[in-house]
């Protein structure tokens, strides 16, 4: 059976390599539609000889962001598909060798006639996207929707799920896709005038992600007059309880959460913010019985929406901890007991991201972990991080399948030693100018188990972090904002030492302050004294 893999494409010249490498090991033919690419994507694509190459009939370089509609595109796509299966994927997605093997297995043992859907993953989240399915059956995805596109199957109702597992690892662009994804929203129910249940309830959702909450509460009720299917009911009046939350009506918010447990119970996320409502209260008891709740919960895995791994595991768990050592009780979090040996990675960049994430885990008191170095380098790297212990023995090799940046390398690394969500990115990424200096601010908008980063969300600020030999390559903000974020004094000063990163400032809206040296040669190495302290003082 020959495999057609189906991608459109605009301006991805950071991820296209990547992608083609596994696409070209998946497909017999993988066809690209271009709409609009004025950097190097297609010739880069060019070098991969499975690729197929076409320019959209409907879009260009000129065409708006908001003007954009997926679902053409995406039929453009499957219009010139020759093989007797088609499976659809985004340039930023990822897939390991042993996915691959799974779906070509699929495409020649399982039935023919129904449409396949699998894991798609994305930080700790995962959700089901129908992804494969025989060519020539009528199968093209909807074009009534701009954004947030779909399989239109009303004439093949027969769904399998797989246990595939596709990483979607999206870079940061000038035009975030949340900004896109909002003014298509927009141009959809304000221009284009579709005012159906899938539009509100995205369009909603947008706003909730933008942070526009007081229009995002209003486009849910709007969503919760008209809808029908208890799954996005249940996430609409989550996501409108967490709103009203923020707006500071914490009784209101909690009220319509537990109206959303009315709707569909087996969501542990509801759980987890009733927690942290109680938390919020000081009850600290209270609070432990909704966080054992979640943790009890087994994970949905029939849901169709993405749902949050962590807030059935790891969050819920580090809560109830928090809340036994505000009462003065002793607890044993049950993702605190492992203790475990790790190879690092040959290439010594690799090795350091593989350290930093396994770091993390340990910082946020889940784990004790031994690193079983290579050589000298990497024994000398490794004692850099004072959680992480230099051991000897065999153990579990971690590795990448692509060339995977920044935070999504982190992602990858935690997730191959069996933790979720301990790297989560920031929601929102933008630049500004700031005194002649190209600054990138980060809006902490997730929860993170660092105390700095609770501390962060608590007080509300925005901080900014300065490098300024960042030539805002994505995958390298995304890595020194999580740094920033989640990392320490320790952690800043381990990474001056073994990388050229020049200089930090953090900004807490009035008072910069800046960690760094104006001569780069001669800067001592890695004197990051005093930043844990500022970072403290300053939100506190």
């Amino acid at each position: 059976m020959t495999i057609s893999v189906a991608i459109i494409v605009k301006n991805e010249e950071r991820v296209i390599e990547r992608c083609l490498t596994w696409a070209s090991k998946l497909g017999d033919e993988v066809v690209i539609v271009d709409s609009g690419s004025t950097d190097n994507s297609k010739e880069l694509a060019k070098k991969f000889p499975k690729v197929k190459i076409f320019d959209s009939e409907f879009f260009n370089k000129d065409t708006h962001y908001s003007d954009f509609e997926f679902g053409k595109a995406r039929n453009e796509s499957l219009k010139r598909c020759t093989g007797e299966f088609i499976f659809w994927a985004d340039a930023d997605d990822v897939l390991d060798d042993a996915n691959i093997a799974k779906i070509k297995e699929i495409v020649t043992s399982e039935k023919r006639d129904c449409i396949y859907a699998f894991w798609v993953i994305s930080g700790d989240k995962r959700g089901e996207h129908s992804r494969l399915f025989q060519n020539g059956q009528g199968i093209f995805f909807d074009e009534n929707h701009a954004c947030h596109e779909f399989l239109n199957t009303l004439d093949h109702p027969t769904f399998l799920h797989h246990d595939v597992e596709i990483q979607h690892c999206p870079e940061c662009k000038k035009i975030s896709s949340q900004d896109r994804n909002l003014a298509i929203l927009e141009k959809d129910y304000f221009v284009r005038k579709r005012e159906d249940q899938r539009t509100l309830f995205y369009l909603a959702k947008a706003y909730h992600d933008s942070g526009w909450l007081l229009k995002a509460i209003d486009f849910y009720d709007k969503y919760l007059a008209v809808s029908q299917w208890r799954e996005e009911r249940f996430f609409a009046r989550y996501h409108k309880g967490q709103c009203l939350f923020r707006e500071g009506k914490t009784d209101e918010g909690r009220d319509e959460v537990l109206r959303a447990l009315s709707e569909d119970y087996r969501f542990a996320e509801a759980f987890c913010f009733l927690g942290d409502v109680e938390m919020s209260k000081t009850n600290w008891e209270r609070a432990i019985l909704w966080f054992k709740l979640a943790f009890s919960t087994p994970f949905p895995k029939e849901a169709r929406l993405f749902v949050s791994e962590n807030s059935y595991s790891q969050y819920p768990t580090s809560k109830i901890g928090e809340c036994m050592a505000r009462l003065g009780e002793p607890y044993d979090d049950p993702f605190s007991q492992k203790k475990e040996i790790f190879e690092l990675p040959e290439d010594r960049g690799l090795a350091m991201l593989a350290a930093a994430s396994l770091s993390n885990v340990v910082s946020a008191g889940k784990s004790e972990i031994v690193i079983s170095p290579l050589d000298e380098w990497q024994k000398v790297m490794v004692k850099g991080f004072d959680t992480l212990k230099v051991g000897e023995g065999k153990g579990k090799k971690l590795s990448l399948p692509v060339n995977l940046k920044g935070t999504h390398a982190q992602e990858w690394y935690a997730r191959s030693a069996g933790y979720i969500g301990v790297i989560q990115q920031p929601v929102r990424i933008t630049r500004q100018t700031e005194r002649k200096k190209e600054i990138v601010v980060v809006t902490p908008e997730v929860s993170l188990p660092e105390p700095i980063v609770r501390k962060v969300r608590q007080a509300g600020k925005t901080f900014v972090v300065l490098d300024p030999a960042c030539e805002f390559q994505e995958g390298r903000v995304a890595f020194r904002v999580a740094v920033a974020y989640i990392g320490s004094a320790g952690w800043l000063q381990h990474l001056a030492k073994w990388t050229k990163l020049p200089a930090f400032v953090f900004f807490d809206g009035q008072n910069p302050q800046e960690f760094g040296w104006e001569d780069q040669e001669n800067r001592p190495e890695g004197d990051f004294s005093g930043l844990e302290e500022f970072l403290m003082r300053s939100l506190s």
